[in-house]
């Protein structure tokens, strides 16, 4: 295990073969970044991107994992983190760094999504990130809960807080996490809305982060920072 003790795993579903702009852009950076430097971060970890075309996202997202379609029980994953990655956020090297830095089990970037039009015909967006009584799609984060102005970035007072859930489009995850809830490690799990009692199926992300809890693990989101999603 000590071979892969500094190596990152990037995964990239891509549903139709093709990544974002941003999303290249991004990983480009991350490229030529290690490239010409020692690794990232203080430890300098290496990083082995992978790309799967043409599945759903939750089998993309395990086949990034494991690397193959045939998976064993007993299968371990060695890296030391994985970053779940869609195609179509953008990031920057230093916005991966300072998660890296905080060394945390579950740790992710929020992003906004696009959601219908109001009753005043103004786009809604929302942060994919929340808590059970806001399951359905992108929950927003009550007032209470986060920072009076969402969209303020400031490194120097970043806001980690635990969340119940949030999109697994920049999500910095563990090994110990990883193996601990098994394969397969992302599902579309079959759950209630606690707000209403409905019962809905719940996305990849979503379900990832109800069995990261059930595990004893804390979802964190780093609220004062954004990247950048190609939906907005």
């Amino acid at each position: 295990m000590d071979l892969y003790k500094n190596r990152i795993v990037v995964g990239v579903p891509s549903y139709n073969g093709t990544l974002s702009k941003v999303t290249t852009r991004s990983l480009t950076d991350l490229i030529n970044y290690e490239n010409y430097n020692t690794g990232i971060g203080k430890e300098g970890f290496e990083f082995d991107i992978r790309i799967c075309n043409n599945l759903p996202t939750a089998q993309a997202r395990n086949k990034t994992i494991t690397g193959t379609d045939a998976v064993k029980k007993e299968y371990v994953f060695q890296e030391k983190f994985y970053l779940s990655l869609d195609a179509d956020i953008g990031f920057s090297v230093e916005q991966l760094v300072y998660l890296i830095g905080l060394d945390l089990n579950i740790i992710g970037i929020p992003y906004k999504f696009r959601q219908p039009k109001n009753s005043a015909g103004n786009l809604q967006k929302k942060l994919v990130c929340g808590f059970w009584d806001t399951v359905q799609g992108a929950g927003y984060l009550n007032k209470e809960t986060v920072l009076n102005d969402l969209d303020t970035t400031n490194k120097d007072n970043a806001e980690i807080i635990t969340v119940d859930w949030i999109g697994a489009g920049f999500l910095l995850i563990k090994n110990t996490v990883i193996n601990k809830i098994g394969f397969p490690y992302f599902t579309n799990r079959i759950i209630e809305n606690k707000k209403d009692g409905t019962v809905m199926t719940a996305g990849e992300d979503i379900s990832f982060c109800l069995a990261a809890r059930e595990n004893g693990f804390a979802v964190n989101c780093l609220l004062n920072e954004r990247v950048e999603h190609n939906d907005e």
